[in-house]
């Protein structure tokens, strides 16, 4: 360590989640995924409500702007494919061999 206040101002945490303090638990859900709910909402495949409106591109997640109740995969927004916001991103995924 070099004393420096921002040398390790670069690295990344460990996955999981710190509950408030510094140790990191481990949030792995039943299929495998990280990290599901609570940073930004993460756009999904398929459409939102194709027979209302087949413009609206399904997002799930929830953004660390939202309540803790709306911290869940079950909820889902509807946006069009256009729609550009800080708090939107994807997930990419590998299906492990």
């Amino acid at each position: 360590n070099s004393g420096d206040d921002w040398e390790d101002a670069g690295n990344v945490t460990p996955v999981g989640y710190y509950n408030g303090g510094n140790e990191t638990i481990d949030s792995q859900s039943s299929q495998g995924a990280y990290d599901v709910a609570g940073n930004i909402l993460e756009w999904c495949d398929g459409y939102y409500d194709y027979i209302e409106d087949p413009q609206l591109k399904p997002l799930r997640g929830g953004g660390y702007w939202h309540e803790p109740d709306l911290l869940t995969t079950v909820n889902r927004f509807g946006y069009t494919k256009d729609t550009r916001s800080k708090g939107i991103g994807f997930r990419l995924i590998l299906e492990v061999q």
